[in-house]
């Protein structure tokens, strides 16, 4: 059962699709000021790919719904939008990890 319960934690926690992430981006920045972007639009999108394309697609999603939701006039940086992820997402499967490696060491004492 709790290796099921992992493998169904590593799909939740995959790193949202590129085009998931500029989609969710996209839709926030509807909501403030146009930026006047420095560098180049391009660079501007990889680097936000970069900083925050490590995210599952609902913790992203959670973390643009909780900057619309504040009391905030402009678009985030990426790490204002990083400081609003709950993180507890990592830790799911760990703590699933740990609980199989005891269960495993229980069975094999048993067996003793």
């Amino acid at each position: 059962m709790l290796k099921g319960m992992r493998s169904s934690t590593m799909n939740a926690n995959r790193p949202a699709e590129e085009s998931e992430v500029v989609g969710r981006l996209e839709a926030l920045f509807q909501h403030y000021p146009p930026r006047t972007m420095t560098g180049g639009q391009a660079q501007v999108w990889r680097d936000w790919i970069e900083d925050v394309g490590h995210l599952p697609s609902d913790v992203l999603a959670d973390a643009c719904r909780k900057w619309r939701r504040a009391d905030n006039r402009f678009a985030p940086s990426p790490g204002q939008l990083l400081a609003l992820v709950d993180n507890g997402y990592k830790y799911d499967e760990k703590i699933i990890d740990l609980a199989i490696k005891a269960l495993e060491k229980k069975a094999l004492d048993a067996r003793e």
